[in-house]
C-alpha cells in the first residue's frame, strides 16, 4: 500500500510542478505569430478539428527553431509528431492534421523542412513494421538503426532514437550478463551497474524518477524495522518528496491506522462470537453479519470477507 501511496503522491507532485519545469534550451519556441492565430481562431479554436480519440488532451512534445529560423530537430519533435499520429481516424487524416498544425506553429521558412521530416518519419514508420517482427535481438536493433539513418538521416535519427536505442541495447546486454554462468553474483552486479552508468543522462534521470517510490518505500521499511522515530520518517519523506507530499503521506498513515484499528476491533468481537458455545453455525454467521453491518459501510463490507479469508490463510 505504501508503494501505491508514494506513487500517487509523486504523480500529484508532478502535476503541480509541471508549470515550473524549465523548457529545453532553445532559441525560440515555435509558436504561431499572434496575427496568424487571430486569423485561424487561436490555439483553442485551432484544435477544434481534433478527433474524439484526442479530445480533452494536450499536445505532447514541441516544435522549435534555432537562431537562424531553421527547425531544430529534437526528441520533442518526434513526441509532437507521435501525438497527432496517434489519432484513430486514419494515417491520411492524421498527416493532414499534423501538417496544418505545423504550419500554424512554425515560421514560414521552417515549414517545408518540418513537413519533409514528417513525411520521412511516416515512411520510416511504414518500413519499420517488418523489422519490428524480428525478435528483440542485436540484429533487430541494427536493422532498425540502419533503417532510421537511411530514411530520416543521421541527425534526425540520433535526435529521435538515440536514447531509445541505448536503453534497448543496455537491456539486451544486461540479460546476457545475468545469463552468463561464468560470472559470479558480484561481477554480474558490477557489470550491470556499469551499463546503467553508461546510459544517456535523460534516460538515467527518468529511470531514477520512476524508481523513486520503490526506493523510498524500501528505505522507509528499513528505517521502521530498525525502530526509527516518526520524526526521522517525516524527515526522510520531506527530503524525498517535499513538505506538502509528506503531509499527504502522513494523512494516509492516519487513515490506514484508523482503518486497521476498526478491523482489529471487529476481529476481537468476531472472535467472541466464534467462541460462544451457545451458538450454532447459522447463529454465529448471523451474529458476524450483524457485526459487519454495525461497524462498516455497505462499500466497506465488500472488503471484509476477503480480509477475513486472508487472515485465516495466514494463521
Amino acid at each position: 500500500m505504501l508503494a501505491a501511496a508514494l506513487a500517487g503522491v509523486l504523480a500529484w507532485r508532478g502535476r503541480h510542478a509541471a508549470s515550473s519545469r524549465p523548457e529545453a534550451a532553445v532559441v525560440s519556441l515555435a509558436a504561431a505569430p499572434p496575427a496568424r492565430d487571430a486569423v485561424q481562431g487561436g490555439p483553442v479554436a485551432g484544435r477544434a478539428h481534433l478527433p474524439p480519440s484526442l479530445s480533452g488532451t494536450a499536445p505532447d512534445g514541441s516544435l522549435v527553431v534555432d537562431e537562424s529560423g531553421r527547425l531544430a530537430v529534437t526528441r520533442e519533435t518526434r513526441r509532437f509528431f507521435d501525438y497527432y499520429l496517434a489519432a484513430e481516424d486514419g494515417p491520411g487524416r492524421a498527416r493532414a492534421r499534423l501538417a496544418a498544425e505545423t504550419r500554424r506553429r512554425l515560421p514560414d521558412g521552417a515549414v517545408p523542412e518540418a513537413i519533409g521530416l514528417l513525411d520521412r518519419y511516416l515512411a520510416y514508420r511504414r518500413r519499420a513494421r517488418a523489422a519490428i517482427q524480428v525478435p528483440d535481438t542485436t540484429a533487430r536493433l541494427d536493422l532498425l538503426h540502419a533503417l532510421r539513418e537511411r530514411t530520416l538521416g543521421p541527425e534526425a535519427s540520433r535526435a529521435f532514437f538515440a536514447d531509445e536505442e541505448a536503453t534497448e541495447r543496455a537491456a539486451l546486454e544486461r540479460a546476457r550478463i545475468f545469463a552468463d554462468p561464468s560470472l559470479d553474483v558480484a561481477e554480474r552486479e558490477r557489470r550491470a551497474a556499469a551499463l546503467e552508468d553508461g546510459l544517456p543522462e535523460p534516460v538515467r534521470a527518468a529511470r531514477a524518477e520512476a524508481l523513486a517510490p520503490l526506493r523510498a518505500m524500501q528505505e522507509e521499511a528499513r528505517m521502521r524495522a530498525g525502530g526509527t522515530s516518526s520524526v526521522e520518517i517525516r524527515a526522510l519523506r520531506e527530503r524525498s518528496f517535499g513538505t506538502e507530499a509528506a503531509d499527504r503521506l502522513e494523512e494516509l498513515d492516519r487513515q490506514r491506522a484508523a482503518w486497521q484499528q476498526r478491523i482489529d476491533d471487529y476481529r476481537a468481537a468476531r472472535e467472541v462470537v466464534e467462541q460462544n458455545p451457545s451458538l450454532d453455525a447459522a447463529a454465529r454467521a448471523r451474529a458476524i453479519e450483524a457485526l459487519r453491518a454495525e461497524r462498516f459501510t455497505a462499500e466497506e463490507r465488500l472488503r471484509i470477507p476477503v480480509l477475513d479469508g486472508v487472515e485465516r490463510v495466514g494463521r
